[in-house]
């Protein structure tokens, strides 16, 4: 590779004092746009599990954190963001009852393709696209405090 052209990694880097960007964010920051909060709209936070998917489906403990009736859950599927379809149809039900998932993907660099291996149209799923699930339900968590709307909601992960 050139040694002029940006590798992908690091946006910056503090030398002598002095920033050094590398290369410009993509996506936008929560500070000071739609999601930031100037103070709680609630006591509580909305409550967001992870729950990480496996090619042999627990299923027991998928049902144990639904059970704590999250307003949302961040699915860290395999790969592309995906689980067995067992627990597709599962979180089929639950979206239904107005809970929001978002897929991500537990790789280290992993990125969710929205309706690349699972129709998230069908199935009323977010993808959170380049965030590792840490960072996809802080975001869920700020998003369900302006909206519980799908649609919106995924916009804000495309944006953020």
């Amino acid at each position: 590779m050139p040694s002029n052209l940006v590798k992908p990694g690091r946006s910056g880097a503090l030398m002598l004092k002095k920033l050094c960007g590398l290369r410009r964010p993509q996506k936008k920051y929560v500070a000071g746009s739609a999601l930031a909060l100037s103070e709680p709209v609630n006591d509580q936070p909305p409550h967001v599990p992870v729950w990480y998917a496996s090619a042999i489906p627990d299923e027991i403990t998928l049902d144990a954190i639904l059970h704590t009736n999250p307003q949302g859950i961040i699915i860290a599927g395999v790969g592309n963001g995906n689980m067995p379809q067992s627990v597709v149809s599962r979180l089929q039900q639950v979206v239904s009852q107005g809970v929001v998932v978002v897929r991500t993907s537990r790789c280290s660099a992993g990125f969710v393709t929205r309706n690349l291996e699972i129709n998230d149209d069908a199935c009323g799923f977010i993808v959170a696209h380049d965030l590792n699930p840490q960072k996809a339900r802080v975001l869920l968590m700020l998003a369900l405090q302006k909206t519980n709307k799908p649609a919106r909601i995924q916009e804000f992960f495309n944006k953020y």
